[in-house]
């Protein structure tokens, strides 16, 4: 049970029907034939002005898709902020819902200008003494964003690699994000995925591992239950 103190925070899971209705409503754009039939919908408040302030003014009015090939620092910013964006689905998850301990490779909106060591976006505790590790990746909201992308050299080699995509963000009154995780993949199926070069679709920036999100075939229902009973939850802690 949520305190309400949490609500503020948490995210909120969207069932099917619910989709639907969004769908109309708020005028989602990204093809739902490109979604996987088991993948987890949430939306969530951008709580904090800092962070919707940021989307407002900046990532929202620039295109990664147009310049030189290199990324610009300010592009690095946007990537940051969409990937901070998966990581709040993910974490809300893990407190409100399965209420495990975890250490997150914190990021704060200052804006994204630290280098961060840790070989991971996210460590559990495993009840045998042992741990596991996520990585998030998280693909921007326009409608042609349809693979999940690892850029060469960035990937931290995590137990499990977990793909979200951000559909729209809600800009009126009380501002929303909207979003869905595809699946995951275990470090042997990243291993296994080919490295495309830069400039040859979809990685037109950088040499990478892509796989369409249509092709997550292991929902994360079934991380979290794997996770549920091999990690440390907050009451056995």
């Amino acid at each position: 049970m949520l305190r309400l103190s949490d609500k503020v925070y948490c995210t909120y899971i969207i069932n099917k029907i619910e989709l639907e209705k969004l769908y109309l409503k708020q005028k989602f754009l990204y093809p739902k034939e490109h979604i996987p039939d088991h993948a987890e919908h949430f939306k969530f408040e951008l709580y904090d002005y800092r962070w919707a302030t940021f989307y407002t003014k900046v990532a929202s009015k620039t295109s990664i898709d147009k310049g030189p090939s290199q990324r610009t620092p300010l592009e690095r910013k946007i990537d940051n902020f969409y990937g901070l964006m998966g990581e709040k689905a993910v974490r809300d998850h893990l407190r409100f819902r399965l209420r495990l301990l975890f250490h997150w490779n914190e990021r704060e909106p200052t804006f994204f200008e630290q280098i961060y060591k840790e070989p991971f976006d996210i460590a559990i505790p495993k009840k045998d003494g042992g741990y596991y590790t996520l990585e998030i990746k998280t693909t921007k909201e326009p409608r042609n964003h349809v693979h999940m992308i690892i850029p060469k050299g960035e990937w931290k080699m995590s137990d499990f690699t977990i793909a979200v995509k951000m559909l729209i963000f809600d800009l009126r009154k009380r501002k929303k994000a909207y979003g869905f995780i595809a699946g995951y993949l275990t470090r042997e199926q990243v291993k296994a995925i080919p490295i495309t070069p830069k400039g040859e679709y979809p990685c037109l920036k950088f040499a990478g591992r892509a796989k369409p999100l249509i092709e997550f075939k292991q929902p994360i229902a079934d991380l979290w239950e794997k996770l549920k009973n091999e990690c440390v939850a907050w009451e056995s802690a």
